[in-house]
């Protein structure tokens, strides 16, 4: 069988010589708080991102434009440098990602393409989808991947905004619970508690709840050993800044397995570096993100943001009240960039169920079949949305199935 495997760690170089196999770590990231306001928080990581996207935009690049903030932020960013990035977005025809990813670009006066997901798209894409990802993404983020070859037929570097959340303090829920814990035990028993009741293979919930955090023992062994700071609110902010995002990024292996260059300039060093000194009560509750938005880019800011609706200078406050009048309301939130939810039960059901639970499934000899047919049922007849769990079970159910193949 397979013995001995081992993940490189980001921030470490593998060599191989005459001397046999070692593995020398060259960067740890380092969270060291200096003293600034909240105002010189956001001019700098201004600079500093002018500079990054400066050093990334050689070639032929284009942008991958959501309705999210820190794709636009990079065009505002842009359109300062007196550029204008052609840019394309993906989704399901007429979501509200595409749309308002049309607006911005329409805004700033890019050229904008945008690429169309097919609903049934994953019944033919799963097996390549995992094999690029290595089997760390869930289904239910691969829609960008069926719009690859479209993509680099006008462009050799795909910029993104991947892991500008790190940076602008979008992260704050997760922080602030953080903050609370002091000792290593408080940690373990804060991740255990937000798992659930434990890790058994019988439990379909504990399962997902695992895959999504990387599981406990990683966060733990793994990341609190390489990326320990003075306290877990600092070790969290080094975490999200250089190891999360990078594991987990979809984009990255899709596009470089395609041999088109991927780039994040929220990935340079400079801006990470500066990022880390940025004291942490600036990026909670979106502080230093908003007070970019307000002071720098004002006229993109007004635009519609697809997570709330909202500018992106909008309140916290006037956020949260938006959310609780749309609950109040019973309204249902336009589509984001891809209903699973609905492409499992219509287009994707027959292919699913003969996946999931067919003569050929493996997943079933790790999971009770009767649990994975129940979920399935329950979502395929209405009567409750289990497409992040259904994502999870394909990717681990093709992850068996290239194991076969090995």
């Amino acid at each position: 069988g397979l013995q001995d495997i081992k993940r490189l760690r980001a921030g470490h170089i593998l060599t191989f010589d005459r001397n046999g196999l070692s593995c020398t770590r060259y960067y740890r990231p380092r969270f060291a708080p200096q003293r600034m306001s909240r105002r010189d928080a956001a001019a700098g990581l201004v600079d500093h991102l002018q500079a990054a996207l400066h050093r990334s935009s050689g070639g032929h690049p284009a942008l991958s434009l959501s309705g999210g903030g820190d794709s636009r932020l990079l065009l505002a960013v842009a359109e300062q440098q007196q550029s204008c990035l052609p840019t394309f977005s993906f989704g399901e025809s007429g979501s509200e990602d595409m749309r308002i990813a049309a607006l911005v670009a329409q805004r700033f006066g890019c050229e904008h393409r945008q690429l169309e997901t097919r609903r049934d798209y994953l019944s033919g894409s799963l097996r390549d989808c995992v094999l690029h990802t290595h089997g760390q993404v869930a289904a239910v983020n691969f829609h960008g991947f069926s719009t690859r070859l479209q993509v680099k037929k006008s462009a050799d570097i795909c910029l993104t905004g991947l892991w500008g959340n790190n940076h602008l303090g979008y992260l704050s829920f997760r922080q602030r619970l953080i903050r609370r814990v002091k000792t290593p035990t408080r940690f373990r028993d804060f991740l255990c508690r937000s798992l659930g009741s434990g890790f058994r293979p019988s439990s379909l919930h504990n399962l997902v709840r695992g895959v999504e955090l990387v599981s406990p023992f990683t966060l733990i062994d793994g990341l609190i050993e390489d990326f320990g700071q003075d306290s877990y609110l600092e070790t969290l902010l080094a975490i999200d800044c250089f190891e999360l995002n990078s594991v987990r990024s979809l984009a990255g292996w899709w596009l470089e397995n395609d041999q088109l260059e991927f780039r994040s300039p929220f990935c340079d060093y400079d801006l990470m570096h500066f990022s880390l000194s940025i004291p942490s009560q600036h990026k909670l509750l979106m502080g230093v993100g908003r007070e970019i938005w307000r002071r720098h880019f004002p006229a993109a800011a007004k635009l519609p943001y697809q997570r709330t609706g909202l500018p992106l200078s909008a309140s916290v406050s006037r956020i949260i009240y938006q959310r609780l009048r749309e609950q109040m309301r019973g309204a249902t939130r336009p589509l984001g960039i891809f209903d699973y939810e609905s492409a499992f039960r219509e287009e994707l059901r027959e292919w699913l169920s003969e996946t999931l639970n067919g003569t050929q499934t493996r997943i079933v000899t790790i999971l009770e079949p009767k649990l994975i047919a129940e979920t399935l049922a329950e979502h395929l007849d209405d009567r409750a949305d289990h497409a992040e769990k259904i994502g999870l079970l394909l990717t681990i159910e093709q992850v068996l199935r290239l194991l076969e193949e090995l």
